[in-house]
């Protein structure tokens, strides 16, 4: 029983202590990149109805789309869980800030759909690449590096990629 107190009050030692100085540097880092795996889930979704409204979502696009969907689901499930187990109220501000950054991406990209849903989706996945391996030196998120393979998965759609990544980067800080 004295085993099992001591390491009760280590873990919460541990729990209370927060980031040292030299992470503080990868935080905010770690918080675009793990918003902007919140963020692919409604890109994704999007992109599904822009491609069925416009009749491009057939036979390899629509498998595509399948295997996308599934790893969108994966990382950003794993990044709630993973906030959700360190703090409830850590979850909450995930959705809050998804809310709003998608918003702030939407608003930014005046293309017409399906463009504007495939620029956005691919967009992310690039930003999500960059963004990992700045902290992959101490961090590493590994549920997001599936995504790096959506753009190569979904250029089947044969729609154009403008390379909005500066463009979702400058609107979003």
């Amino acid at each position: 029983m004295q085993l099992i107190r001591r390491m009760a009050l280590m873990n919460l030692r541990i729990l209370d202590r927060g980031p040292s100085a030299a992470d503080t540097k990868y935080v905010p880092i770690a918080v675009r990149m793990l918003t902007m795996v919140a963020c692919m889930g409604y890109a994704v979704i999007d992109l599904e109805t822009a491609l069925a409204d416009a009749g491009k979502l057939r036979h390899q696009v629509k498998l595509r789309m399948g295997q996308i969907r599934h790893m969108t689901e994966y990382a950003h499930g794993t990044a709630f869980n993973m906030l959700h187990s360190i703090n409830p109220a850590a979850s909450r501000q995930y959705n809050d800030q998804l809310d709003w950054m998608y918003g702030r991406i939407s608003a930014c990209i005046l293309l017409p759909e399906p463009e504007k849903s495939y620029n956005i989706v691919v967009s992310l996945c690039r930003l999500i690449e960059k963004y990992n391996s700045q902290i992959s030196s101490r961090y590493d998120f590994n549920p997001a590096k599936p995504l790096y393979k959506v753009p190569a998965l979904i250029a089947c759609a044969n729609i154009t990629d403008y390379r909005l990544d500066n463009i979702i980067e400058l609107n979003t800080k």
